[in-house]
């Protein structure tokens, strides 16, 4: 899974299998901390008042997730 996020600053490109490990879990505990579990954020989340900032959120969080899910199924993970 990739995420582009297209920004005045130019695009930003997320390519997930790329990502270590250990860079998928500091990100996903960074959203943690910053909104509880993902659950909790989706039910709280409402796309219409949200910033672009958060408006990537949910997506990038998902693709972690995803990431981190296929890695485990596949055996990637310890």
């Amino acid at each position: 899974m990739k995420l582009i996020v297209e920004t005045p600053e130019g695009t930003r490109e997320i390519e997930y299998v790329k990502l270590s490990l250990e860079e998928i879990n500091a990100r996903m505990r960074s959203y943690e901390q910053q909104y509880g579990s993902y659950e909790k954020f989706l039910s709280q989340y409402d796309c219409g008042s949200s910033s672009f900032e958060e408006s990537v959120v949910p997506m990038d969080w998902e693709g972690l997730l995803e990431e981190k899910n296929r890695r485990e199924h596949s055996g990637q993970v310890g």
